[in-house]
C-alpha cells in the first residue's frame, strides 16, 4: 500500500536525529555514535550516545545512566566504553562494561569535565579536560571589571565572559585515583594518549592565553614526569592531532596562520624526537579537515584524521560541494608528501569517521540533501559499504522533500560556478519564486548536504538555490584566495551570474528572487542590494556591515579580517570604507529584513543597527528582528522558541514581497 507524503513543516525540526561523532571498537564489531535532537518539550538540544552492532545492524541505547549522553570512546581492547555525560550537575565520564546492565559514573570533578576523553593503552586509565571557572576580568556580575586579555569577548555569551580553562587529568579505572598532568592556565583540549602510553599530546592557548598573536598549538606532556613541550608555533592552525602507531610522530591538519581561512589546510606530521614538521601534502590543492556547511553543526573538522597500522592516514576534504574521504599512503620517516587514494566519493558529504584500529573498517556519517545523515560502514578499501542505521527513516517516509539538481554556470571570465537547486516537491503551473542563498566564511563552502531551512522553504513553493561564488574552499587554492584583500569583486559578479542562469530556468519566475545570507552571507547581499535593484526583496541575517566597526569590536579582535583584507583598519581605512555595505546605504532601494542575535560577538548587532539607522532615516523599507540570547550560529543552534519566532518574521516577510500579486500554488503555513 502506498501512503500519500505531507508536506514538510516547522514542527518536522524535532522530528531529525543528527548522527556524529562514530567511535569504532577495535574489532569493528561495534560502533558508538552520538545522536542529537531538539526537544519540542524544552525547546533544547539533547544528545545520547548509541551503539550500533556493525553485523546485524542492531541500535542499543545504553543500560540506564546519565540523562544525557555523548562522545563516546572505546578502550584499546573493546571491553570498556566511556562517554561524557551528566544527569543535573556538570558532565562527567561515565563507564559501559559490554555486556553488562549498568553504566557507572569514573570522575567526579567539581566544575565538571571540558571535553572527550582518551583511554590509556592498557586501558587502566582515562585522560581528559576537566573545567575550572575563570577568575579575573570578565566578571558577570554587576560589579565593574578590568578588561586585561586582547580577545574579552566570546560568541553566544554576556560581553566580558570568559569560558572555563581547562587542565588535562589522568585517573584510574581501578581505584578512581586522579592526578594532574596540566594546570587549567588556558584550555587543554583534545587529548590523546599515545600507543606507547609514555605521552598525551592535547591542543591549548596555554602559552599565551592573553595574547591575539598566540592561539592555539600542538603540545606534549609526559604521563611520568608532567614535562610539558610545545610542537607547533601557536600561529597557524592546529586540528584534529592523531599518533603514528609506533608513537614517533602525530600528523595534523594545519596552515600557517590560524586567521587564515583562504588557504588550503594541509596534512603535517612532527616528529616527538627532534620537533621536526613536514608537510605531507605539499603538491596537493584540496584544503584538508574543511566540511560543506548547513544548518548544523557537525563537521568542525576535529576529526577529520586518523592514523592506521600498515594503511597511513585516512582524511576528509571537500571537492567541489562533496566531501571525499582517502587515504594517504606512500610515505616513510625521510618521506615528506604522500599519495591520496579516494575511498569513499559520491554526491555526498562525509561529516565525521572511525577507523577500527584491527580490522581497519571504516564507520562515517554520509548526508545529502534528502537526508540528514546515517551512520555507514566499509572495509578499508572503501568496499563492500553499508548502511548501519535508519535513524530518520520514519520521519522521512511521511514527508514529501524537494528534490536538489546541481547547475554548472559559466561566469564570464571563463570560470565554472557550481550552484545546487533546491525545486519544491510537485509540480506548478507558473513559474516559481526563488530564495537564493549566500553561505557564510566567506571561504566554507555549500553543496551536497541536508538543509532544513532550504527544505522547510521549498514546502511553501519556493525554490531555493545557494553556490559556490569565488572565495568558496573545495576548488583550490585560487578559487578560494581570489576575493582575499576584494570582497565584493568576483564574488559579487559571480552571484550576479548565478542569478541570471536562474532566472533563464522555465520553472522560474526571474523577477521574483530574493537574496538571503547569513554572516559573510549576509555581507554579500546587504553589498548586493547597493550595487544593484535586480532582486525583489533581501533577507540579511548576523551580517557584516560596516567592515572597520565590526573588526574593532568582533570576538577576535579583527584578526581574520586583516588577514582576508590585507590591513588592519587603522592601516587601510580606505580599503575598509571602500568596501562595506554601509558605504553603499544611499543606493539600497531593496526592500531588506535584517536579522541579528544580540549576543553574537563575530559580527556583533551594531553592524544591523548601523543599516537599519541609515535605511530608516531616508525611508527606505527596512524591517529589524532583534534575537535575545543567542550568538552568531542562532540559525543552527539557536532554541526552538528563538527559531520558531525567526521563521515566522521571514514567512511573513517573503508573502508580502514574492507572493502579494502571484499567489504560491498550496501554499503551506510555517506555524
Amino acid at each position: 500500500m502506498t501512503f500519500a507524503r505531507r508536506p514538510l513543516s516547522s514542527a518536522d525540526l524535532s522530528s531529525i536525529r543528527w548522527l556524529d561523532d562514530p567511535d569504532c571498537r577495535p574489532d569493528g564489531g561495534l560502533v558508538s555514535v552520538t545522536e542529537t535532537w531538539i526537544s519540542d518539550k524544552s525547546g533544547l538540544y539533547e544528545s545520547c550516545v548509541l551503539v550500533v552492532d556493525a553485523t546485524n545492524r542492531v541500535v542499543s541505547v545504553l543500560p540506564p545512566g546519565p540523562a544525557w549522553s555523548t562522545s563516546g570512546r572505546w578502550s584499546s581492547s573493546g571491553k570498556y566504553l566511556a562517554v561524557l555525560g551528566a544527569d543535573t550537575g556538570p558532565p562527567q565520564i561515565w563507564i559501559w562494561e559490554v555486556g553488562e546492565d549498568r553504566i557507572w559514573q569514573l570522575t567526579d570533578e567539581p566544575n565538571g569535565v571540558g571535553g572527550p576523553c582518551s583511554w590509556s593503552p592498557d586501558e587502566t586509565a582515562i585522560v581528559y579536560p576537566y573545567n575550572e571557572p575563570y577568575v579575573g576580568s570578565g566578571a558577570t556580575s554587576d560589579a565593574s571589571y578590568s578588561v586585561v586579555t586582547d580577545a574579552y569577548k566570546w560568541d553566544g555569551h554576556p560581553v566580558g565572559y570568559r569560558p572555563d580553562r581547562h587542565g588535562l587529568r589522568t585517573i584510574s579505572l581501578a581505584d578512581r585515583r586522579t592526578r594532574t598532568l596540566t594546570e587549567a592556565i588556558g584550555g587543554d583540549q583534545f587529548c590523546s594518549w599515545s600507543p606507547d602510553g609514555r605521552h598525551v599530546s592535547f591542543i591549548s592557548d596555554r602559552a599565551q592565553p592573553a595574547s591575539g598573536s598566540q592561539g592555539s598549538a600542538l603540545w606534549l606532556v609526559g604521563v611520568d614526569d608532567t614535562s610539558l613541550r610545545q610542537l607547533t608555533d601557536g600561529v597557524g592552525l592546529v586540528l584534529s592531532p592523531t599518533w603514528s602507531p609506533d608513537s614517533g610522530r602525530i600528523a595534523f591538519i594545519g596552515n600557517r596562520d590560524r586567521h587564515d581561512h583562504a588557504s588550503n589546510r594541509k596534512v603535517f606530521v612532527v616528529g616527538i624526537d627532534d620537533g621536526g614538521i613536514k608537510n605531507l601534502t605539499p603538491d596537493s590543492d584540496s584544503s584538508f579537515g574543511v566540511c560543506v556547511q548547513s544548518d548544523d553543526l557537525r563537521g568542525s573538522g576535529h576529526r577529520a584524521l586518523s592514523w592506521s597500522p600498515g594503511e597511513g592516514i585516512l582524511c576528509s576534504f571537500p571537492d567541489g560541494g562533496s566531501v571525499r574521504v582517502a587515504w594517504l599512503r606512500a610515505f616513510d620517516q625521510t618521506a615528506s608528501t604522500g599519495d591520496l587514494e579516494v575511498v569513499i566519493d559520491g554526491d555526498v558529504a562525509i561529516l565525521s569517521f572511525a577507523v577500527a584500529k584491527d580490522s581497519g573498517q571504516i564507520a562515517y556519517i554520509s548526508s545529502d540533501p534528502t537526508e540528514p545523515g546515517e551512520l555507514y560502514i566499509c572495509d578499508i578499501t572503501g568496499h563492500q559499504r553499508r548502511r548501519l542505521t535508519e535513524r530518520n527513516a520514519l520521519w522521512l517516509q511521511e514527508v514529501d522533500l524537494g528534490q536538489v539538481q546541481m547547475h554548472t554556470v559559466q561566469a564570464s571570465d571563463g570560470q565554472p560556478v557550481q550552484m545546487w537547486v533546491l525545486s519544491p516537491p510537485g509540480s506548478a503551473q507558473t513559474p516559481r519564486p526563488v530564495v537564493l542563498n549566500v553561505h557564510g566564511g566567506p571561504h566554507w563552502p555549500t553543496g551536497w548536504r541536508f538543509s532544513f531551512e532550504g527544505q522547510r522553504l521549498a514546502s511553501q513553493g519556493y525554490v531555493v538555490a545557494v553556490a559556490n561564488p569565488r572565495g568558496s574552499q573545495g576548488y583550490g587554492e585560487a578559487y578560494s584566495a581570489a576575493i582575499v584583500g576584494d570582497w565584493g569583486s568576483r564574488d559579487y559578479l559571480d552571484l550576479l551570474e548565478v542569478a541570471d542562469h536562474l532566472a533563464a530556468q522555465a520553472e522560474i519566475d526571474g523577477e521574483r528572487i530574493v537574496l538571503s545570507g547569513v554572516s559573510y552571507g549576509g555581507y554579500l547581499t546587504c553589498w548586493a542590494i547597493g550595487h544593484t535593484d535586480r532582486f525583489s526583496a533581501a533577507i540579511a541575517e548576523n551580517s557584516v556591515i560596516e567592515l572597520a566597526s565590526c573588526a574593532l569590536t568582533t570576538a577576535d579582535a579583527g584578526a581574520f579580517l586583516a588577514q582576508d583584507l590585507g590591513a588592519p583598519p587603522w592601516a587601510d581605512p580606505q580599503l575598509y570604507q571602500r568596501l562595506s555595505p554601509l558605504t553603499y546605504a544611499a543606493d539600497i532601494r531593496t526592500p531588506l529584513l535584517l536579522i541579528h542575535a544580540e549576543d553574537d560577538h563575530n559580527c556583533p548587532i551594531n553592524q544591523s543597527e548601523q543599516l537599519y539607522a541609515a535605511l530608516r532615516n531616508q525611508g527606505q523599507d527596512v524591517a529589524f528582528l532583534r534575537v535575545p540570547g543567542e550568538g552568531h550560529l542562532m540559525v543552527i543552534n539557536g532554541t526552538l522558541d528563538h527559531r520558531r519566532q525567526r521563521w515566522a518574521v521571514i514567512d511573513t516577510f517573503l508573502r508580502e514581497h514574492l507572493t502579494s500579486q502571484y499567489p504560491l500554488p498550496e501554499m503551506i503555513e510555517s506555524q
